[in-house]
């Protein structure tokens, strides 16, 4: 895969929960405080990813292994943690705005909710992958399954208007309008709105040419 589309793939796969790391920033933080206090809350949710990401953007290559089996992907350790770091750093809304944007990313990786692949949700009393659906080891869990094969994740569920990139990137684009609706207003809202469904629309229109060129000079 092209180094292009990787990052994009990688950009289209988080969008979700980088949005709602801004809107529980927007929730908390109000409207008193500078934009990139947005942004940060947006890396907040983002967090326990960036072992993930440093393989992905920087290695460039497949991972083979469980990350959600990293201390970054054990709740109740990196929220608390978090959450007293940013409370100690920046009063109650921080600490606030830690715990809530990486609850979230905790539920987004849970088995069975739109991508999750599985989270041990009481370790370390317990090792296995908590959902609604089952308890199970995490060798038997859905990210088990795709360890290795981020290529083709990225291949068939985000490069491509796959039905669960339309429902995580339709749902993020719906939270992050809403919130700059609530912070600039509607016009600016109406602006980022085209700016990303066209960009999100564009990216598959050229990974998709890239195919058919590939496919026609073989």
């Amino acid at each position: 895969m092209q180094t292009s589309f990787w990052f994009l793939g990688i950009g289209l796969a988080t969008f979700l929960d980088f949005v709602v790391g801004v809107s529980v920033a927007v929730i908390w933080l109000g409207k008193n405080v500078p934009t990139w206090a947005y942004v940060l809350g947006g890396i907040l949710a983002l967090l326990p990813d960036f072992d993930l990401l440093f393989d992905l953007m920087w290695k460039q290559q497949s991972t083979n292994y469980d990350h959600h089996q990293n201390l970054s992907h054990r709740p109740l350790v990196t929220i608390t943690i978090s959450a007293a770091v940013c409370y100690l750093l920046g009063g109650i809304s921080w600490g606030l705005t830690a715990a809530c944007c990486l609850l979230w990313h905790f539920i987004h990786d849970t088995e069975y909710v739109l991508t999750g692949g599985g989270i041990a949700w009481f370790w370390p009393a317990s090792n296995k992958y908590w959902s609604w659906k089952r308890v199970v080891d995490p060798k038997k869990s859905l990210i088990a399954e795709a360890v290795g094969q981020d290529e083709k994740w990225f291949h068939e569920t985000w490069l491509q208007p796959s039905p669960a990139a339309i429902q995580e990137l339709s749902l993020g684009i719906v939270l992050l309008t809403s919130s700059v609706v609530y912070l600039y207003g509607f016009l600016a809202s109406l602006i980022v709105f085209y700016i990303v469904a066209f960009g999100i629309m564009g990216i598959w229109a050229l990974y998709a040419y890239s195919n058919r060129n590939k496919q026609s000079a073989h």
